[in-house]
């Protein structure tokens, strides 16, 4: 899939308005404090219990929206610690900011993310970041001067799952920050313990100028194959290649589980990949 930014003020602020709105609306707003670069400052922030976000936004920087998200629930934190920030840029592009809002050539518009993921410590950063995200929602983004690259489609700004859509990649990037990484510096066959959630929700793929929508439930029945193994205590991960892997307590391959939509060829020949990895 490709796409291009929005680089224009007047489609970056109408489509932020449209993002700021859909994310607001049926949040619950409370006044509490927001921890940012440079110390602490008392904000709105809305909370969106569904989804388990908050999201705090503010139009008052000079090259950025400023889109702050947490998982904390602001109900029983007087103080909240930020996991992600997605700020799109108020006007042209900028490659050393996170955040974007690109569009299709059907005119959709789509809330984006580069992989610039900080953190102030060791090992948390875009390429990092990268390497470990298992998220499948990639596009490839030509930029006005016509460098390519890859980036992370978060979520359709229309799509009615927008909340959803965004929450899975601020909850993603929690657990990415969670990995001790003074013992894992690449992903490997076998990520002993270390389970990252798939994209849930709809996607839509591009073909032959027709767009095919899909409702993708592969996420959410991994997901739950995963609660259930792990109530039985096993040891689950999942890496890019292989859905889910049962391991023993020493680090040992026990068994394998590739999840398809139907037992037809093409289905089964797309998992002997994985099982041969074994």
């Amino acid at each position: 899939m490709d796409v291009k930014p929005l680089i224009t003020r007047t489609e970056i602020d109408r489509t932020f308005s449209r993002l700021e709105q859909r994310l607001r609306a049926g949040a619950q707003k409370l006044c509490r404090k927001v921890g940012a670069r440079g110390g602490n400052s008392t904000r709105n922030v809305y909370w969106r219990p569904v989804e388990g976000i908050w999201l705090c936004f503010t139009r008052h920087h000079a090259n950025r929206y400023w889109c702050a998200y947490g998982t904390a629930d602001p109900n029983t934190h007087t103080s909240l610690s930020i996991t992600v920030e997605i700020n799109p840029p108020k006007l042209d592009f900028d490659r050393r900011i996170g955040g974007l809002l690109v569009a299709d050539g059907s005119d959709r518009v789509f809330l984006a993310h580069t992989g610039r993921i900080g953190g102030g410590r060791k090992g948390i950063g875009k390429d990092t970041f990268l390497d470990h995200y298992a998220g499948p929602t990639w596009a490839t983004i030509t930029w006005p001067d016509d460098v390519r690259s890859k980036i992370i489609l978060l979520a359709d700004v229309a799509d009615e799952r927008l909340a959803e859509q965004v929450a899975a990649f601020v909850r993603e990037v929690e657990l990415f920050k969670a990995l001790p990484w003074a013992k894992i510096s690449k992903p490997s066959i076998t990520n002993h313990g270390y389970f990252t959630p798939e994209f849930e929700g709809r996607r839509r793929s591009f073909r032959l100028n027709t767009v095919v929508e899909s409702v993708c439930n592969h996420g959410t029945v991994v997901r739950h194959l995963m609660t259930l193994l792990e109530a039985r205590r096993f040891i689950v991960s999942n890496t890019r290649g292989r859905d889910l892997e049962v391991t023993t307590r020493r680090g040992a391959l026990h068994a394998l589980v590739e999840v398809k939509t139907s037992a037809l060829t093409t289905d089964i020949s797309t998992s002997i990949p994985a099982l041969d990895n074994s």
